[in-house]
């Protein structure tokens, strides 16, 4: 199959997300899949994008047989509720033509949160008439309400309309964790679209003692 996989965290990023990310793509081309991926230019965590990644938006470069292409976003280091705005926003519409743009997938595979670009991942699934899959990481937005991030309110309703929006139209939504996949399902999602996936260890780099 071809996929497209739209995820705005990517390596050389370090954290959970683009390492998920990183072994999606990696096992799906292991796997006999052609994969792209659309991907921002690197600047998570520390929200500066380095030197040498300043030029490369629009560029497409194959690693390990995952063709990677990057797009524009707004990136700063202030941590200030209207510059992550700014930064999802930023992806959510420069990956729009990315993904409209290629050869037709038969799936597109988005990493969410955040969820802007989960609408435009719905927005190309639509076009190409491909299969959306949305591997949901986190609760958003009840996670960042229980961690104290947000409060209930209009943005909360909003993002949380967003989620559900991507959710109901796909064709598999998968959990990071078993309490996730039984929230979603208490939402109304139908359980055989449910797919529970943790993360895992890479067995390539980490081995068990004896």
């Amino acid at each position: 199959m071809r996929i497209l996989f739209l995820t705005p965290y990517f390596p050389p990023e370090t954290s959970a997300a683009p390492a998920r990310a990183w072994h999606f793509a990696r096992a799906l081309v292991r796997a006999g899949h052609a994969v792209r991926v659309v991907t921002g230019l690197p600047s998570h965590p520390s929200g500066i994008v380095p030197p040498q990644w300043r030029d490369k938006a629009g560029t497409l470069e194959v690693v390990e047989g995952i063709e990677v292409q990057r797009v524009w976003l707004y990136a700063t280091p202030r941590k200030s509720p209207l510059g992550r705005l700014w930064n999802h926003l930023s992806f959510a519409c420069t990956s729009l033509p990315a993904m409209l743009a290629g050869p037709r997938p038969d799936v597109v595979l988005v990493s969410t949160p955040p969820l802007f670009h989960g609408l435009s991942a719905w927005c190309a699934a639509r076009w190409h008439g491909a299969a959306l899959v949305d591997d949901c990481r986190d609760d958003w937005p009840f996670a960042a309400i229980a961690l104290g991030e947000m409060s209930m309110g209009f943005v909360a309703s909003v993002l949380d309309g967003i989620a559900r929006f991507v959710q109901r139209r796909s064709a598999r939504v998968l959990a990071v964790t078993p309490g996730m996949l039984r929230r979603f399902e208490a939402r109304g999602l139908e359980r055989h679209r449910l797919v529970a996936l943790p993360n895992g260890s890479d067995t390539e780099l980490f081995h068990p003692a004896e």
